[in-house]
């Protein structure tokens, strides 16, 4: 919020200047890091918001738990957000709203001291001691789903005088607390990656065991739909699924998996007669007069390749043979059968001529298609 989030700040600042509290701001572009983590900005802007809350709370002199850190949802924000999280389809636990109370993965305890307390409550307080206070620029800009249930649906509810939505949420957010706490007890109890044990678990605590995972090491929330992709991955062995970013789950050997891989999307790079850099490995690209014992599979018949050489990342369809097994082969099939794990394989370095035809692999050398032989007249 280019402007507001300044003056935001500013006031922030100078009300702790005047209250004596100490206060420590954080710059974040928080488009940038949406961007960057394939995040919503919303979601960047949670996720700087509370690295900001653990920087400060590694500072204080004491143990992780005697501090407490204490943000300001209330009870207008419970309902908003269990309302949200309905329109967007979440089960038990996301409909079991905002906790009072939770452990971070630093340790440390966050706590929501005003959670049950009503927006308009705490406005009418601020004016009846004559304390000002500052509103979020776009809270009334209902593109926003959050804005438009804030502005159109809770008021709409409200308007019958049998409906009180924030009590109804209240009720109905304790009661699914309690079957949310129970899944995630049985949910920490289960510790194995065993994809057989795994696949014989109920749909609601396999989810709730795999969302632990993925929000513990990875910071995702996971959803329905990768959900079900992670589910029928179970019974494909050797195979795997992205689910955002770089961050990927595996089943490979019969056990599941969670973490980061290296994109194979990235475009080709032209290789020059000399040294060359590409994906942090050193290539060299020399001509040569003869063939030595040790580099056979590694000197390339010049008159074989099409249009120069380029180095890129392995890709879906890849056809090589190898000089030891003479046999034509996508590569994906070879280095799965060769063992090569799956996070290694999307790092291999592969050199391709003009037409992307596959001429080396890093690891297996030169396609058997394209090796020099003794009467070659140009090699390198």
């Amino acid at each position: 919020r280019p402007g507001a989030a300044e003056e935001d700040q500013q006031y922030v600042e100078q009300l702790c200047r005047n209250m004596g509290i100490e206060c420590t701001s954080f710059v974040y572009d928080c488009n940038a890091v949406a961007e960057e983590q394939g995040l919503s900005s919303e979601e960047a802007g949670r996720k700087v918001r509370y690295e900001s809350f653990m920087t400060v709370a590694e500072k204080i002199d004491a143990p992780e738990e005697k501090i407490k850190i204490a943000v300001a949802q209330n009870a207008d924000d419970q309902a908003e957000t269990v309302l949200f999280r309905l329109m967007r389809g979440t089960g038990t636990d996301g409909l079991a709203g905002i906790e009072r109370k939770r452990k971070s993965e630093n340790g440390y305890t966050v706590i929501r001291p005003i959670l049950d307390i009503r927006r308009d409550e705490i406005i009418s307080h601020l004016e009846s001691i004559g304390q000002g206070f500052c509103t979020d620029s776009t809270n009334s800009d209902k593109t926003y789903l959050r804005n438009f249930i804030r502005h159109d649906i809770i008021p709409t509810f409200n308007s019958r005088e049998d409906i009180d939505i924030f009590t109804a949420v209240a009720k109905a957010v304790d009661n699914l607390r309690i079957d949310s706490e129970a899944l995630d007890n049985e949910a920490d109890a289960f510790t194995s990656d065993s994809v057989d044990e795994l696949i014989s678990l109920s749909d609601a605590l396999l989810f709730r065991v795999l969302s632990k995972r993925l929000e513990e090491g990875f910071d995702i929330a996971l959803d329905k739909k990768h959900f079900k992709k992670i589910k029928e991955l179970l019974s494909k062995p050797s195979s795997k699924e992205q689910i955002r970013g770089d961050v990927f789950a595996l089943n490979r050997k019969g056990r599941l998996e969670f973490c980061r891989l290296i994109s194979k999307n990235e475009g080709r790079a032209l290789l020059k007669n000399g040294n060359n850099t590409y994906n942090d490995k050193n290539i060299l690209i020399e001509n040569t007069e003869e063939i030595y014992s040790t580099l056979t599979k590694a000197t390339i018949d010049c008159d074989k390749i099409v249009d120069g050489l380029y180095a890129r990342r392995r890709k879906d369809g890849d056809i090589f043979i190898s000089s030891k097994r003479k046999c034509t082969s996508k590569l994906k099939k070879l280095l799965i059968n060769d063992g090569v794990p799956v996070e290694k394989r999307d790092m291999l370095t592969l050199i391709c001529d003009g037409n992307d035809n596959v001429v080396f692999v890093e690891g297996y050398g030169a396609d058997a298609r394209v090796i020099a032989s003794a009467d070659t007249t140009k090699k390198i």
